[in-house]
C-alpha cells in the first residue's frame, strides 16, 4: 500500500516530499510512526493533482473540508492561525487505516527550499523524494514534542 501511494502520486506528477518521522526513518533512524507526514507543493495545479488522486484511491478528508477551501491559502492560514490546525489528513479505511498528512506549516521554510534539500531515497519499485536530514532537524527543532528532540539527537549523529 505504501509503495503503491508513492507510485500513484509519481505518477500523478504531484510535488511532494516526505517528512516526518518516516522520513526518519528512511535516514536509517529506527522508529515507529503510525501516518504519513507529506509537504505538498501548495500551487493551485498540484494541490488539485494532489487532491484528486488521494480520492480517486479512496482517501477522504478526516476535517469537513472542501477542495476549493484546501486551494485558498487565506482559508488554510486561518485553519493554522485560528484553529491551530498543523495538517489536513487524509484517511483511507481498506484494507487497513492509514493516515496521510499534509503540513499547513513547515517551520518557516518554502516548499521550494525543503525540496532543495530532499534527497531520493529508493523504497522497492521507485524512489521518493525525502527531507534532508538538516530540513528535519529543523522542522523538527520547532515542532518541540519530546519524540521529536529524540529523533533530532540521533538526526545530528547521523550527520
Amino acid at each position: 500500500m505504501l509503495t503503491d501511494l508513492f507510485i500513484g502520486l509519481e505518477a500523478a506528477h504531484v510535488r511532494y516530499v516526505l517528512i516526518g518521522g518516516m522520513a526518519v526513518n528512511l535516514h536509517g533512524v529506527p522508529r515507529s510512526t503510525f501516518d504519513i507526514d507529506l509537504a505538498v507543493s501548495f500551487d493551485e495545479d498540484n494541490l488539485r493533482r494532489f487532491w484528486e488522486y488521494m480520492l480517486s484511491v479512496g482517501f477522504k478528508p478526516r476535517q469537513p473540508v472542501t477542495l476549493q477551501q484546501f486551494l485558498q491559502p487565506a482559508m488554510r492560514e486561518d485553519w493554522r492561525v485560528h484553529k491551530h490546525m498543523l495538517a489536513i489528513t487524509f484517511v483511507v479505511e481498506s484494507p487497513f487505516w492509514l493516515e496521510v498528512d499534509v503540513l499547513l506549516d513547515l517551520a518557516g521554510m518554502t516548499f521550494e527550499e525543503l525540496q532543495a534539500d530532499s534527497c531520493r531515497i529508493p523504497m522497492k519499485d521507485i524512489s521518493i523524494p525525502v527531507a534532508g536530514i538538516d530540513s528535519l532537524i529543523h522542522m523538527k527543532l520547532a515542532a518541540g514534542r519530546e519524540q521529536d528532540l529524540c529523533d533530532v539527537e540521533v538526526l545530528r549523529r547521523l550527520q
